[in-house]
This record gives structure tokens, C-alpha cells and sequence, in this order.
């Protein structure tokens, strides 16, 4: 019999990790937009989901969901440096920076690892992430009884030790575009 398996994602670390692996060609640029300016690798919805899916052992495990974590959209705030010693200093570009931060995410995934688990909706949650924060929920579900599995994606996706130590089953995939 097949085990019911969860797969959990964290979206950006894997976004990330799957533009260094497959060395994606830059996005094209809108003719609206000067060519100058460098453009991030994209990572289409399909070849998200299908190296997502790469982690599924179809001879073992039957997928109950594909649940995928993201951070909420930027919301356009500038930080201004401290470094600017009074007002009566004009502030350049140099003085303030984008502060750009996921938030949320871990705890959302810590959240449902447990509620999974708990409810025992399955036997097996699938882990898509690098994040060490993750250990104590993977602690829970183990004393729950459902296995954890990690995921190492390709070379540079290389998973904490700790990670590692506290799950059931860690697996390496190599992603496809």
C-alpha cells in the first residue's frame, strides 16, 4: 500500500535554488524597459511544478497535496541608512537600500507540518527547503509517526546538517527544465 505523502515547498528557496541549477536564459526584455538592465532567470509555473514533482517516488508514495509557500509581494518601502548624520546632509543613493525580506513562510510550513501530522492526514511529508528553521516542526511529525523526507536539490541545493539528522529520508533530485 502507498503511503498518503504531503510535498511542502518553499517557494523562493527553491525558485532560486532551480535558476543556479539550470542556468535559465535571462526573461526577455519589454521593449518598454532598457536593455541595460540586467533581468533575473525565470522559473515558469510549469517548470516549478514539474521538478516539485520530481521529488514524489511514484512506486512508494501517493501525493495527498502540493502545497507551495510564498512571502507576501513587496511592499515598495526604502530604508533609509543611519549612516546619514543629520538632516542638514543630503541623502544620495548610496544612503538607502531595499529591504527585502520573506516573511512568514517558515512558520506557515511549521504550521501545517503539524496540522498534518496531528490530524494524521498523512504518512509522509515531503520537505522542499533549505531552511534550518524547519528542524522543530520536523521534530513533531516524527514523534507524530509520519516520516520526513528532505530534498537536496542538485549541487546547490545542499541541505544543513542538522536538516538531515532529523529527518526519515533524504533524497537528491536533479531538476529539468
Amino acid at each position: 500500500m502507498k503511503k498518503k505523502t504531503a510535498i511542502l515547498v518553499d517557494a523562493e528557496w527553491f525558485r532560486k535554488i532551480l535558476r543556479a541549477e539550470l542556468s535559465l536564459p535571462p526573461a526577455p526584455v519589454p521593449s518598454s524597459v532598457s536593455a541595460a538592465k540586467p533581468r533575473p532567470f525565470v522559473i515558469t509555473a510549469d517548470v516549478f511544478y514539474k521538478n516539485a514533482c520530481l521529488v514524489l517516488d511514484s512506486s512508494e508514495e501517493e501525493l495527498y497535496r502540493l502545497f507551495c509557500y510564498d512571502s507576501e509581494p513587496f511592499a515598495n518601502q526604502l530604508i533609509v541608512s543611519t549612516q546619514t548624520a543629520s538632516a542638514s546632509v543630503s541623502i544620495t543613493a548610496a544612503d538607502i537600500r531595499f529591504g527585502l525580506e520573506q516573511k512568514g513562510v517558515d512558520m506557515r510550513i511549521g504550521m501545517d507540518v503539524a496540522s498534518l501530522s496531528i490530524k494524521r492526514l498523512v504518512e509522509r511529508i515531503i520537505l522542499i527547503s533549505g531552511d534550518t528553521d524547519m528542524v522543530p516542526a520536523i521534530k513533531l511529525a516524527r514523534r507524530e509517526g509520519v516520516q520526513v523526507c528532505v530534498i537536496q536539490v542538485g549541487t546547490r541545493g545542499r541541505l544543513s546538517p542538522l536538516l538531515i539528522e532529523d529527518a526519515d529520508i533524504m533524497r537528491t533530485i536533479s531538476p529539468m527544465p
